[in-house]
């Protein structure tokens, strides 16, 4: 942490009235799945909670970057959409995830994030988060480990892109998925896919049709059992093997 920040002694802050469409910062570390800090000023700074409609945009590529959201819940798909109409997906942030640090480094949003369900989100105004920080470190330490986890994020997609095969990334895709959902207390082997089929291959760098083709094949497998949008792990050892071998094949060997 920046050792001035550190030192600086912190300035008294106004208690701020806490109405029920908001969330306090200690709740929102939480949620974060951070370890909150015991710093009183959690409790007193407080963000306001929007509700996001089914199919709205939250996030438009070209927006000003004003705000970053938490999801607090619901389901979204963010993408970017290249100068040739190509559309890359980036992921699909669900409960205790980051919207909008795409934005921070010029001040302008690259992507988009559109609403895959009825949801909710923390607004966190970039200019107030900035500004408390200056002189109060547990909200400096919150938003810079906010920040950490989205680069963490990323690295995770690169590996998933850069290096496996189609058939691993889409198992790999499922088995995150299925951590994602058991670490908010749901099912670890079944659950319903948010979002479509192209959806994921826009992510997966896959066609729409190779997506289809190997979920089925993970389904003759046994691995899988798919209807629809409902997806089953039978055998999630097995499937995490699975992408555990492709990953040691594709690895660099030493020298």
């Amino acid at each position: 942490m920046n050792a001035t920040l550190a030192a600086a002694a912190p300035t008294p802050i106004r208690p701020y009235a806490i109405a029920a469409a908001s969330m306090d910062a200690h709740t929102l570390a939480t949620l974060l799945h951070l370890d909150p800090d015991p710093d009183p000023v959690l409790h007193q700074t407080a963000f306001a909670t929007r509700h996001v409609r089914e199919k709205e945009t939250l996030i438009r590529a070209g927006d000003e970057c004003r705000n970053l959201y938490v999801v607090r819940s619901g389901f979204f798909r963010s993408s970017y959409l290249d100068r040739s109409g190509s559309i890359q997906g980036l992921g699909f942030p669900m409960t205790g995830d980051t919207l909008g640090a795409d934005g921070l480094a010029t001040g302008r949003h690259t992507a988009e994030a559109v609403a895959l369900d009825c949801s909710e989100v923390v607004v966190i105004p970039v200019a107030r988060l900035t500004a408390l920080s200056r002189s109060h470190a547990a909200l400096a330490t919150l938003f810079y480990r906010l920040i950490s986890r989205e680069i963490v994020r990323d690295q995770c997609s690169l590996f998933l892109l850069g290096s496996l095969g189609a058939e691993a990334r889409v198992a790999a895709f499922l088995l995150d998925l299925s951590d994602r959902f058991c670490a908010l207390g749901y099912s670890r082997t079944m659950f319903n896919l948010r979002m479509t089929r192209q959806d994921i291959g826009n992510y997966l760098g896959l066609k729409i049709e190779t997506v289809s083709r190997i979920l089925s094949g993970l389904a003759q497998q046994g691995l899988i059992s798919v209807h629809h949008r409902a997806v089953e792990i039978l055998d999630p050892a097995a499937l995490r093997l699975a992408v555990e071998d492709a990953a040691r094949r594709t690895a660099p060997r030493a020298g």
